[in-house]
C-alpha cells in the first residue's frame, strides 16, 4: 500500500455528511422536527485515482423557522 500526501475527497466528503446526520440526531430537541438530506453526492472522474474534489446538494427542512435559521448556521 502506497501512502499519498493527498487527503480522499469521497472519504472526507462521507465524514461531513455523518457529521450533519450527528449535528441534527444530537443537537436538536427530538419534539421538534429537522431533517438535513444529501440528495447529490458526487467525486472524481476515473476509477483508479483518488479524488481531489468532492460535491454534495442538500437541503435543510424544518417547521419552525427559528430552529431552521440555527440548524443552518451551526453546518
Amino acid at each position: 500500500m502506497q501512502l499519498t500526501a493527498e487527503p480522499d475527497a469521497i472519504l472526507i466528503g462521507a465524514q461531513i455528511i455523518t457529521a450533519l446526520q450527528f449535528l441534527v440526531s444530537c443537537t436538536v430537541n427530538p419534539l421538534d422536527s429537522a431533517v438535513i438530506s444529501i440528495g447529490k453526492a458526487s467525486s472524481g472522474n476515473r476509477y483508479n485515482v483518488v479524488a481531489d474534489q468532492f460535491y454534495m446538494e442538500g437541503t435543510c427542512r424544518t417547521l419552525d423557522p427559528g430552529l431552521r435559521i440555527a440548524t443552518a448556521s451551526s453546518a
